[in-house]
């Protein structure tokens, strides 16, 4: 093992800690601010309510549910890995990149989705949960083909440094879903009007980041435990005097 990998394996809790930190408040604070401009955008006049309803979940959810605080989280990501991977900054427009995905799928359908919850809510409270339930499955997956989107991208930066890059992808599908999950839970209490608090659903939000982060945070330690072979030449023999 060569100096460069005995340091790249000297990674454990302090690591872990930062990543599900990082991980955990970051998209956390940016969901916050998320629902703090949704409800800017609804006092607009009425004039504009369908123009509301468009640019809240057709501009202002894939953006700032996924894109600022998914590139927010992989800069401190990729200050606690700059001593481990060759191109830190790539990684954060990788990041980047790879959660645009998640954007597309909302702007084109968001309009629909918005309508056809208002009138399953007016018709009741079951339709609307179970359509709310339904429309968490579907973030899960946006979130799950974001998350494989972000691992393909991630895994150029980490294939000359872990021995298994291909599992980081996967990792990161399961991750990406778990938050994904942490989005689409609200909008179920929401819509079932559950009598809950604000810190009953920032707990409801908080414990699937926790666990996405938590997972992803231990499968680094764990990659990074196990670095990429390096073949080192063979002297050649000294020749015979």
């Amino acid at each position: 093992m060569t100096t460069a990998q005995a340091e790249q394996t000297q990674i454990g809790l302090g690591f872990w800690l930062g990543w599900v930190v990082a991980g955990t408040v970051g998209w956390g604070a940016a969901w916050a601010l998320t629902g703090l401009l949704s409800n800017a955008i609804d006092s607009i006049p009425a004039w504009a309510t369908g123009v509301n309803s468009f640019i809240a979940i057709g501009i202002v959810f894939p953006i700032f549910a996924a894109l600022v605080p998914g590139t927010a989280v992989a800069i401190i990501q990729a200050i606690l890995l700059r001593k481990r991977i060759a191109r830190p900054a790539l990684w954060v427009l990788q990041s980047a990149i790879g959660l645009g995905v998640v954007g597309i799928p909302f702007i084109l359908v968001g309009e629909v989705v918005v309508g056809i919850g208002l009138i399953m809510l007016a018709m009741g409270p079951s339709l609307a949960v179970q359509f709310a339930t339904v429309f968490m499955l579907v973030i899960m997956v946006v979130f799950a083909i974001a998350g494989a989107s972000v691992g393909r991208l991630q895994r150029s930066n980490l294939q000359k440094r872990i021995s298994r890059p291909t599992r980081w992808v996967r990792i990161s599908i399961l991750s990406f879903a778990l938050i994904g999950l942490a989005l689409g839970m609200p909008l179920v209490e929401f819509l079932a009007r559950m009598p809950l608090g604000l810190g009953a659903v920032a707990v409801t939000m908080a414990i699937p980041l926790i666990v996405a982060h938590a997972i992803t945070g231990a499968w680094m330690v764990f990659l990074f435990r196990h670095p990429a072979r390096v073949d080192v030449a063979p002297k050649p023999a000294a020749a015979s005097a």
